[in-house]
């Protein structure tokens, strides 16, 4: 951690505090945990297009799709409640200090949330489903891989946010429908983040076992 935190780039103190909080929030696993649900609770949107061909379907893709929606709104303070409950006796607590921007990050994301789904929207509707592996596939995965690189700035997330762009453009080439390909690009980050956040919180509580002891 050290490395990352003496960097030239890292100079200025706000930088440097925000660096050093995101590191600390990253620490136990536990967003990509949660991320991880998410995804595989998103893959469950395509399954239905994939085995069912009549009204089961819209039912099944509505609720997950709900589903996704209540687990992104309740993300941050599900974590909150996870740490303070359970892990506050070995990894501490890290409150972000509030920012007279934040109001306006969020609407930013929001929009942008929109644009993206509105363009992928729009693509689904004048694209075959071949274009549509070609396009969106590939766009899901850069998508989640550049998010992964800003967002974690750790190792870790290196090697998940590239194991989905790869995922994202090796599915693209497939003779799967779009429907599974998707589903399974989902499913296989999902499980991708389960598995990097059980490993780092397994580590970090045996590394305090063995302080402890």
């Amino acid at each position: 951690m050290q490395d990352h935190l003496s960097s030239p780039s890292l100079a200025n103190p706000d930088l440097l505090a925000h660096r050093m909080v995101q590191c600390a929030h990253n620490r136990d696993g536990l967003p990509e945990l949660i991320v991880g649900v998410i995804f595989v609770i998103a893959s469950g949107m395509c399954w239905p297009e994939v085995f069912f061909r009549s009204h089961p379907k819209q039912l099944l893709g509505l609720v997950f799709t709900a589903l996704v929606l209540i687990m992104c709104a309740i993300t941050s303070s599900l974590i909150k409640s996870i740490r303070q409950r359970y892990l506050l006796p070995w990894v501490g607590y890290v409150r972000l200090r509030p920012h007279p921007t934040s109001t306006k990050i969020k609407v930013l994301a929001f929009v942008q949330a929109l644009i993206v789904a509105g363009a992928m929207a729009a693509l689904t509707r004048y694209l075959e489903s071949r274009d549509l592996k070609l396009w969106l596939l590939p766009i899901n995965g850069i998508f989640i891989g550049v998010f992964q690189f800003v967002a974690g700035r750790l190792p870790r997330f290196w090697i998940t946010g590239s194991l989905a762009l790869c995922a994202g453009i090796l599915l693209a080439f497939t003779n799967w429908s779009f429907e599974l390909s998707l589903a399974t690009l989902y499913l296989f980050v999902g499980i991708v983040e389960i598995s990097a956040g059980g490993i780092t919180l397994a580590r970090l509580l045996r590394q305090r076992t063995e302080i402890e002891a």
